[in-house]
């Protein structure tokens, strides 16, 4: 299912922000969340229009067209890549060891 495979995706990358950043557990919603990610790791994510869509498929059981969800997944690989990229080598070792 990719609708849930974009919900578990998108947990995994927040973990992965907590193993490099503790002051990541202070965003308290996905808008939250995804400023940082956007400040931090120097991307260019519509913010609004990802929350809506991650907030409809995890709170209201939704399931996006196959265009949104590839939109969803592309940008969770974007993320991931950038947090190794932009990440220290002994936070690139701690998200190896995890």
């Amino acid at each position: 299912n990719v609708r849930d495979a974009v919900i578990a995706g998108y947990a995994d990358v927040c973990d992965m922000i907590r193993v490099c950043d503790v002051d990541f557990d202070m965003c308290r919603s996905h808008k939250e969340q995804l400023e940082y990610i956007n400040n931090r790791y120097e991307l260019f994510i519509d913010v609004d229009t990802v929350k809506s869509e991650l907030e409809k498929m995890s709170y209201h059981d939704e399931y996006p067209d196959e265009q949104k969800l590839a939109f969803l997944c592309d940008m969770i690989k974007k993320i991931r890549k950038q947090i190794y990229n932009k990440e220290q080598l002994k936070n690139r070792v701690k998200l190896w060891k995890r």
